[in-house]
Order: structure tokens, then C-alpha cells, then sequence
């Protein structure tokens, strides 16, 4: 049986119909890229901006909240109380005085705490 040789035969139809289509489709694609990267460089300071501006309002609020909770407890008289008592107390302890020499320093502290009886 005689051996057949084989042409090589490139199909430059096919070839030139691939690379038609890779430009069809990759232009518009990288184009779109190129879009969305401008846009999105445009964006995020203004995103950024807009977050630190909401982060630094909530901690002003914060700190609002947490000077309001401080005065609260300021102006609570049974706070100031228990703290006039433990003074007090310690200094009973240390200083080894009497029970009447202790309710009159816890006089005085109430005094001048200036607590509302």
C-alpha cells in the first residue's frame, strides 16, 4: 500500500476568524476594565472621606454619652455617700478613732460634698 503523504494544510480562514473574534471580544472587555478602574479611583476618596467624617461623629457621640454617664454618677447623692463613707471608714481604721469621732468626719464630708439630704 503506497504511504500517503499529508499536506500540510494551514486553514488561514480559521485562524483569521479566531483573531477577529479575540479582538471582538477582548477590545470591549478591556475597555470596560480600563472604565470601571478610572471610576473606581474616582470613587474611593469621596468613599473614604464620607467613613471618616461617620467615624469621627460617632466617637464625639461617644464621648458625649460617656461625659453625660460621668456627671450622672457625679450628681448621684448615694454615690458621693458611699464614697464620703469609705473615706471615712479607712480613716477610722488607720487613725483608730471613735464611732463618735467618726460620724462627725462623715458629717463634715457629707457637708462638703454638698450632698441633697
Amino acid at each position: 500500500m503506497p504511504l500517503q503523504l499529508r499536506s500540510h494544510y494551514i486553514p488561514w480562514h480559521l485562524i483569521i476568524i479566531f483573531v477577529l473574534l479575540a479582538i471582538g471580544i477582548g477590545t470591549p472587555g478591556y475597555l470596560y476594565y480600563k472604565n470601571q478602574d478610572t471610576n473606581t479611583k474616582k470613587s474611593a476618596p469621596e468613599e473614604l472621606s464620607a467613613v471618616a467624617d461617620l467615624k469621627g461623629s460617632q466617637i464625639v457621640n461617644w464621648r458625649k454619652e460617656r461625659l453625660g454617664d460621668a456627671m450622672a454618677v457625679s450628681k448621684n447623692s448615694f454615690v458621693i455617700w458611699r464614697r464620703s463613707v469609705e473615706v471615712v471608714s479607712r480613716r477610722k481604721v488607720s487613725s483608730g478613732e471613735s464611732n463618735d469621732e467618726s460620724a462627725k468626719r462623715l458629717r463634715d464630708e457629707q457637708a462638703t460634698s454638698s450632698i441633697d439630704r
